[in-house]
């Protein structure tokens, strides 16, 4: 009874102990696993992602190099050596050269820090392409430069493959300055001619040869440049080789290659009539109306109409006062008229636009001003109107008869004429030298078994390319 009793007492505590126990492994196990769950992932995301980011930035920057590539033209280009133009990338996107683009962060990029920059070299370009966005900023230099194998006017600097005579090695060209002419006849050691090594056949022999003792001219001085219309290729090839005996080397550059006639546009508001209407008005005086304002004259106005490009002398009660010449055009007015002339560049290169003239005409039958509600001291008013007007004439005289009235307009005029401007394109031209074989060298032929011998190599033969059976 004591015994069933004491154990029935102490089962609570044990149960207690035990749940106490379990919750502290559970707590224990959530410390060890959260560092793995949490901390661990981010940073694998980011070192995963990082080299997509980069790759983002340096899109950016050749979208802009490409976008200003396209954009300067020749005659967007700086001029004068040491000169430069500089285009900000909010300029860019107001020319819809690129369109709005975002970092790898999802933020804009600088509009005003970010620019593409270029400056006239000695011979080339140098242009430079800055980005500036949230986190980071870097740049990248182009060397630009009119160059053959441009589709464009300049185009990005690459190595230039040279194209070979296909019966000449040809290593890169020397940098040494051409050599002139003399009786001086040294030897020639013939090198090794690089040819394709295949694999060792068996029953095959290989042809082996060296040639020693050529004795071959100075080079000629390089011809002066001629254009090369027919596009001969440049030739290079081993002052050691007897059989190179021309040289040719290659020139591009921007020159005028002829004429076009430019068109020059030009607007200006000048005096035309459009229509007439017919108002009771007094019979000794003729009228106009121009820009809602009716004028009294004593003289016919409408002989402005007469007026031609040939006039050069009074035309009715407009008088012939000289002509007018300037950057800037004329404009009409109720009493002056322009006819146009022509245009003419008065100093080459001191100008992009040329000067206009005009031969100018003056009024000289007075305008008084008489539409209604005006300041004149003319008080009778018309009875009524025949056709068409808004408003009447204020007019003082015994005898009112019907006029027909023409009316004036100021609208806008386009003179146009031409210009023979120059037309530049890239013009390729080419230099040669050249020089003889005055002794030719002896000969040796080997052959072996082996396209890759290395004993006869180093004493001087060289592989041909040729092949037999043993």
């Amino acid at each position: 009874m004591y015994t069933e009793e004491y154990e029935r007492r102490t089962f609570p505590i044990r149960d207690f102990l035990l749940k106490i126990i379990l919750v502290i492994l559970f707590i224990f196990l959530l410390i060890w696993l959260l560092p793995k769950l949490f901390v661990s992932s981010p940073s694998k995301v980011t070192e995963d992602y990082s080299p997509l980011l980069a790759q983002i930035f340096s899109q950016n920057l050749k979208k802009m190099q490409d976008a200003a590539t396209s954009y300067y033209t020749d005659e967007r280009l700086p001029q004068n050596v040491g000169d430069a133009k500089q285009m900000t990338l909010r300029q860019m996107i107001a020319e819809n050269l690129l369109v709005p683009f975002v970092d790898q962060y999802g933020k804009a990029c600088s509009v005003d820090k970010s620019y593409v920059k270029i400056t006239k070299m000695d011979d080339e370009y140098l242009m430079k392409v800055n980005l500036k966005c949230s986190k980071e900023e870097d740049y990248i230099l182009v060397h630009m430069g009119c160059y053959t194998y441009c589709k464009k006017d300049i185009c990005e600097k690459k190595e230039t493959t040279v194209i070979k005579d296909a019966s000449v090695p040809a290593p890169a060209i020397p940098q040494s300055s051409p050599q002139k002419g003399g009786e001086s006849l040294p030897d020639v050691p013939v090198e090794p001619e690089k040819g394709p090594v295949p694999t060792p056949q068996k029953g095959k022999e290989y042809e082996y040869k060296k040639t020693t003792g050529a004795k071959m001219s100075n080079w000629s001085d390089w011809s002066a440049w001629t254009k090369n219309v027919n596009d001969y290729p440049a030739l290079d090839c081993s002052d050691s080789d007897p059989t190179c005996v021309k040289k040719r080397q290659l020139f591009s550059r921007k020159e005028q290659i002829g004429t076009y006639q430019k068109a020059y546009v030009v607007g200006r508001e000048e005096q035309r009539q459009y229509g007439s209407y017919q108002e009771k008005a007094c019979a000794n005086f003729n009228y106009v109306r121009i820009n809602e304002t009716t004028y009294q004259t004593t003289n016919v106005y409408g002989t402005v109409s007469s007026i031609t490009s040939s006039s050069g002398s009074s035309v009715g009660s407009w008088v012939y006062s000289g002509t007018y010449t300037d950057f800037i055009p004329p404009q009409d007015t109720a009493g002056v008229h322009y006819v146009y002339q022509g245009l003419n560049f008065s100093c080459n290169g001191c100008s992009g636009s040329p000067k206009y003239t005009y031969k100018k005409y003056v009024y000289q039958g007075g305008l008084t001003n008489v539409t209604a509600g005006s300041s004149t001291t003319e008080t009778l008013l018309s009875s009524s109107t025949v056709k068409n007007t808004n408003t009447s004439i204020r007019v003082t005289c015994a005898n009112v008869t019907v006029k027909t009235i023409p009316v004036y307009k100021t609208v806008t005029v386009y003179d146009k004429d031409y210009h023979e401007e120059p037309y530049y394109g890239t013009v390729h031209y080419y230099s040669e030298k050249t020089r003889t074989v005055k002794e030719k060298g002896k000969t040796v032929t080997k052959w072996s078994d082996t396209p890759n011998d290395q004993t006869l190599i180093k004493q001087g033969y060289y592989y041909t390319g040729n092949s037999r059976d043993k």
